[in-house]
């Protein structure tokens, strides 16, 4: 789970993600989601390091992906 301000523009809330998943690895894409719950799709260059963002920031790790769920800061 990332706490974040939602009110951010999806691009915006992109750009923190994927700032936030960089130490782990090189991040593909993010895709934010924000119906029925906010949640970011990160899409990361390895598995292996998709897996660790998942343990680290996720809850979900899926082919080289996470789900993140977002909150309101």
């Amino acid at each position: 789970m990332i706490r974040v301000d939602l009110s951010k523009s999806n691009k915006a809330l992109s750009n923190i993600i994927a700032d936030l998943c960089a130490p782990f690895g090189k991040v593909n894409s993010v895709n934010i989601y924000r119906s029925p719950t906010p949640y970011a799709v990160v899409q990361m260059d390895d598995r292996k390091k998709a897996l660790i963002v998942a343990r680290k920031l996720g809850k979900l790790g899926f082919d080289g992906a996470v789900l993140i769920p977002l909150k309101r800061k």
